[in-house]
């Protein structure tokens, strides 16, 4: 190939490049109008847009260098390949976030997550940008990932390019995206991120490896597969971030956030006849997997802590089948689970090793969030979900939003996690007294049964709503 043959070759892949990026980056062109964004969405793609006019500007100068010197050819050739790999990382974000806008994400309940954080020391300034996923769970993307992708970017195109260092990204199943109380499972992943922005395993690493070296003495570890060996601290080191966050999501939501848990993995549905845990239908809910711990221990713990910070009690007497498994929980002991994915008494072993690290978890995710609880160590919510829970109900039960509560004679507002809890509360167990009310009381009318369900979220989110707009609104 001469130089002029390379030089047609460059000018086309630079142009089809160019092209790439700005057709990629042409969503997230905001207007003034609709659709409306979160400000840290429209902030992430703010920045997105800035990386694009950063890469188009640089490509149209790309063409004008073109050197004889093959190595040096070799070289810009890789440029633009980094480049479109860059922007290729990045086009993954795009659409998602661009489809979250404020009609299309629970915007109240990502500022109470929002606010619930910043109250913690470290973390003040954070803030979350919710995007869509078409996975039926939720997520967060590493900030490693994105960082990576602009950092490699920035370094081809010799510009300054940093992303947001405060801004996580968050993902939530974008055909759930008006439930409010499904959706506080957010709570667990912006766990992931302050986990990380805090350096939590530092603080874990060295309790995981000793309760690694305390269950596995020389004399029992004749068995282990080098390999396994090799792999159980990083085992035990997401068993402990992915324990760090699901307590996490207790602390900022409450209840509300082990309820949301049980009815996403419809774990309800292990109770027995008998109204205990139904040993074959659970099977699966007792192993432990490679990357997270069993769903029923993950359960047991939030229980326990929500027992720690004074919620149980408050919502024990709770006639819905969330609660009951929650109690059944309770009885669980490490005995009870499994790690099948190595031979029976290695996993019993891992499983004991986690034993020995798991109060550690749950004694730095009480440190992080010290400043949620009172000098007692309740949960500084719990005296006023005791003293509004039932006037909340009984507005829910009129068919009224809850945002302005006459009590002991005086006007009321509750803060955003009360409100959540009580109507989440109700929601699980008030519905039927609210369509015998109705002018169609048939309860076993499932379509009847849904739109009414869904009618409590709304005014749900409507009373989280009104309490934002209030001067002092407490979280």
């Amino acid at each position: 190939m001469n130089g002029d043959e390379r030089s047609r070759a460059v000018q086309h892949d630079t142009a089809a490049c160019y092209r790439f990026v700005k057709a990629t980056a042409a969503a997230c062109k905001l207007n003034g109008g609709f659709p409306s964004y979160p400000d840290a969405t429209r902030r992430l793609l703010t920045h997105l847009s800035k990386l694009s006019v950063f890469t188009q500007d640089f490509l149209l100068t790309f063409p004008s260098k073109n050197p004889d010197d093959p190595a040096e050819h070799r070289r810009r050739r890789q440029l633009l390949l980094t480049i479109r790999e860059a922007w290729q990382s990045l086009h993954f974000y795009i659409q998602p976030a661009v489809d979250a806008d404020t009609l299309s994400v629970p915007t109240e309940l990502i500022r109470l997550l929002t606010e619930r954080v910043r109250l913690i020391d470290g973390c003040e300034v954070l803030e979350f940008a919710a995007i869509h996923t078409d996975k039926l769970n939720y997520f967060q993307f590493p900030p490693g990932d994105f960082e990576e992708a602009v950092r490699g970017l920035g370094g081809a195109i010799s510009a300054q390019i940093e992303f947001p260092p405060n801004l996580g990204l968050i993902a939530l199943p974008h055909s759930q995206s008006q439930h409010l109380f499904l959706n506080g499972l957010l709570a667990h992943e912006i766990g992931h991120f302050v986990f990380s922005k805090l350096r939590c395993l530092d603080r874990l690493e060295n309790v995981i490896s000793e309760g690694l070296s305390n269950e596995f003495s020389p004399l029992s570890n004749i068995g282990l597969d080098p390999k396994l060996r090799g792999k159980l601290p990083g085992i035990l080191q997401d068993w402990a971030e992915e324990l760090f966050c699901d307590l996490f999501g207790v602390y900022l939501l409450g209840p509300s956030f082990a309820l949301a848990s049980v009815e996403l993995f419809d774990l309800g549905n292990l109770l027995a006849t008998d109204g205990t845990i139904d040993s074959t239908a659970s099977k699966s809910h007792v192993k432990f997997q490679w990357s997270h711990p069993a769903r029923l221990f993950r359960l047991w713990r939030q229980t326990e802590l929500l027992d720690t910070l004074g919620w149980w009690n408050e919502i024990s007497d709770n006639r819905s089948h969330h609660i009951q498994i929650m109690q059944e929980c309770r009885k669980l002991r490490p005995s009870s689970f499994s790690f099948d994915s190595v031979n029976e008494p290695i996993g019993k072993q891992i499983i004991s090793a986690f034993c020995r690290v798991f109060e550690s978890v749950e004694a730095e995710v009480s440190r992080v969030t010290g400043n949620l609880r009172n000098n007692g160590g309740s949960d500084k919510a719990v005296d006023e979900f005791s003293r509004l829970k039932r006037t909340i109900s009984l507005y829910l039960g009129h068919a009224t939003v809850p945002s302005t509560l006459f009590v002991d004679k005086n006007f009321t507002y509750p803060s955003p996690v009360v409100l959540l809890n009580a109507a989440h509360l109700f929601y699980l167990g008030g519905v039927e007294d609210l369509i015998c009310k109705s002018d169609k009381p048939d309860s076993s009318d499932i379509a009847q049964r849904s739109i009414w369900m869904e009618r409590i979220e709304n005014w749900t989110t409507k009373g989280l709503e009104d309490i934002t707009m209030l001067p002092e609104s407490g979280v």
